[in-house]
């Protein structure tokens, strides 16, 4: 999923000068135009992030250009401009720039469709709650599933948990409980030598598909809602990094 776009497709104001910046020295104002192109897409990454309803994290803490895609939904989105930095062009179209999103869940969040487990597997969809076992478990202070209960894989990894599986019918649950350890359980042990019951927690849900309702990721909603002005950012930005061409 991405915009592209490049100076070719934007009413360019001082096209003369930047045609002849290029031919002056088209190493220095190639440049000037991949810093101009990069600012852009960057500022409006930014915005978008800030504004999107769900919660999708990656909001602009680092500019992704040229590095590996983050583990979040956002930090998934980098943008890319080519030529390269060191690359010369000879006329302005041919810089080329783009934000893109190779994630499947961001895809999904932006058109719709049906999400399935890999390999015929389920999908396991964490469940949050406010009672204290969810606390215990997988949700944090604020809400939200904790970093370390996010996939079944990493869950299980919490020894000191028991997991169990309860079928549902049409879905499976996959709920937990915290042991304990030997001196608890002595503890514990009533005067009749009964434990006392601990509670099992619903953490995930298991499906075999869930479907995803469209539009809620608002990236081409927001392109086309800020277009102007994200032209207008192209046009400051290409004419601020290129100032010290204009007086030539």
């Amino acid at each position: 999923m991405a915009l592209a776009g490049g100076s070719s497709g934007f009413s360019m104001p001082n096209l003369p000068q930047v045609r002849r910046a290029l031919a002056i020295s088209p190493t220095e104002a190639s440049r000037g135009l991949w810093s101009g192109t990069r600012r852009s897409l960057g500022g409006f990454r930014k915005d978008w992030l800030t504004a999107v309803p769900v919660n999708i994290k990656g909001r602009g803490r680092k500019a992704p250009g040229g590095r590996k895609p983050g583990k979040t939904v956002g930090g998934s989105f980098l943008w890319l401009v080519k030529p390269n930095k060191r690359g010369a062009v000879t006329r302005p179209e041919q810089i080329y720039g783009k934000i893109y999103s190779d994630s499947f869940a961001a895809h999904g969040l932006e058109v719709g469709g049906t999400a399935k487990g890999e390999g015929g597997h389920d999908l396991a969809i964490p469940i949050t709650g406010s009672g204290a076992g969810h606390r215990e478990t997988n949700t944090s202070a604020s809400g939200r599933v904790k970093k370390s209960w996010k996939t079944v894989g990493l869950a299980l990894k919490q020894r000191r948990f028991q997991f169990s599986v309860v079928d549902r019918g049409e879905h499976s649950i996959i709920r937990a409980r915290r042991r304990l350890t030997k001196k608890q359980q002595k503890s514990a042990m009533g005067k009749k030598g009964a434990k006392i019951p601990r509670e099992w927690v619903p953490i995930f849900i298991l499906r075999r598909d869930v479907k995803l309702t469209p539009g809620r990721l608002r990236f081409f909603s927001f392109w086309a809602g800020t277009h102007d002005a994200t032209l207008k950012r192209y046009e400051k930005e290409i004419d601020k990094a290129m100032a010290k061409w204009w007086k030539r």
